[in-house]
């Protein structure tokens, strides 16, 4: 890595991506093939949501480089972003016969299918993703999010608590979990999914909603009605925060 590439990285982890940009920018007129920098610099102008720029440039990697792999990948949520779901989709395929295949092209496939309602095909690129890599707990949770959706709650039951034998700190898990098995009316355990979810997070508020449904399941609308209004203000909480956030930027 070169001293100049090297500056343009400590802006990035600095948190400085206008300068970040220019710095690559600055950098590429005069090594217009340094792919390295030429994908920091496409990853920046996405973050800075210049979609057309950042498309630009990862097109630009892949002329120069038919076989980067993580070009592919970038282009294709590129796409995504912009809604052009069925040029993704191109993309990922294309990149997939180019290049040995990859867990995270079969990913973005998974979400390019998820987005075009073809679930069925999404679960088959998630589970050539499990293929290729068997304990990456992200990946059992994006099946079982696509497992879901497509009403296959068992199967769903069965992806979620394998993200939990990987990963038993994967929160998301546990309120995925309580749902599905609410969906199965399965109310006992979804019952004991979200009280553990709350006795981690006490302040989640998908784990008090998740934990109302199922009690106004039960015939217990007071309880109920308590942990709804739990979820409700701290929704409002959160959206403060945001707010803060946002006028402090």
């Amino acid at each position: 890595m070169s001293h100049q590439l090297e500056n343009c990285m400590e802006l990035i982890e600095e948190e400085r991506p206008e300068e970040a940009a220019a710095c690559l920018k600055e950098l590429l007129a005069k090594n217009p093939d340094n792919t390295e920098a030429l994908a920091h610099l496409g990853a920046l102008l996405e973050m800075l949501h210049h979609h057309d720029e950042a498309e630009e440039i990862f097109r630009q990697i892949l002329q120069k480089a038919p076989d980067n792999e993580s070009g592919y990948r970038m282009l294709a949520y590129n796409l995504i972003a912009q809604g052009r779901l069925d040029e993704a989709e191109e993309i990922c395929r294309t990149g997939l016969e180019n290049n040995k295949p990859t867990e995270l092209l079969y990913a973005a496939l998974c979400n390019i299918h998820f987005g075009q309602d073809r679930l069925e095909e999404a679960i088959e690129a998630m589970r050539e993703a499990i293929r290729l890599n068997p304990t990456h707990a992200g990946w059992y949770f994006s099946l079982g999010i696509c497992q879901d959706a497509a009403q296959h709650h068992q199967e769903a039951e069965q992806s979620f608590r394998k993200v939990l034998s990987l990963d038993p700190s994967h929160f998301d898990a546990y309120i995925e979990l309580g749902h599905t098995l609410l969906a199965q009316e399965k109310l006992e355990h979804a019952l004991a999914l979200f009280r553990q979810a709350i006795s981690l997070d006490e302040k989640n508020p998908e784990a008090h909603e998740g934990l109302a449904e199922v009690l106004e399941e039960l015939g217990l609308g007071d309880e109920a009605e308590a942990h709804q209004n739990i979820a409700d203000t701290l929704r409002e909480e959160l959206e403060e925060e945001t707010e803060n956030h946002d006028q402090d930027d």
